[in-house]
């Protein structure tokens, strides 16, 4: 899985470098699909998504909230 990793993250380089993107919106960008991607995952249920991502549960809504993160779908599940 390493090696399948850092592969894939040396295309996201090429990619970022090839179109002049910044590194912090870049960032932000894989951040924010994490998050998304983890909340989906688990239902939108933030305790689990954060034990799944390896952060502490506050840390996780702070990251929503500084991304823009959808909370709507997150309400209405619950």
């Amino acid at each position: 899985m390493e090696n399948n990793l850092k592969g894939k993250l040396k295309e996201i380089a090429n990619f970022v470098i090839q179109n002049h993107l910044s590194l912090k919106d870049i960032m932000d960008e894989m951040e924010k699909t994490v998050i998304e991607t983890a909340l989906k995952k688990t239902k939108y249920n933030k305790v689990k998504a954060s034990k799944l991502l390896n952060v502490h549960r506050n840390t996780l809504r702070l990251k929503i909230k500084k991304l823009g993160i959808n909370d709507e779908e997150i309400i209405e599940i619950k």
